[in-house]
């Protein structure tokens, strides 16, 4: 994963203790390819296979509650 970015969306409040919502930033999150053994076979011929799916990644700073929105 690797972060680039800012706030990409509208202000939004936690779910649970209704605080704002802080943006960490735009996350490029690794998604498909093979796992298990036949990954480790296939190297770097595997990582052919998966995309990048970027989330914004927002945290409330009173209870830590993590929330991912597509960017």
């Amino acid at each position: 994963m690797s972060g680039s970015g800012g706030v990409t969306g509208p202000a939004l409040d936690c779910l649970r203790c209704q605080r704002p919502l802080e943006s960490q930033g735009v996350l490029q999150f690794r998604v498909g390819g093979a796992t298990g053994l036949s990954g480790m076979l296939l190297g770097s011929i595997n990582q052919l296979a998966e995309t990048r799916l970027p989330l914004e990644v927002r945290t409330c700073p009173e209870c830590g509650h993590v929330e991912l929105f597509r960017a």
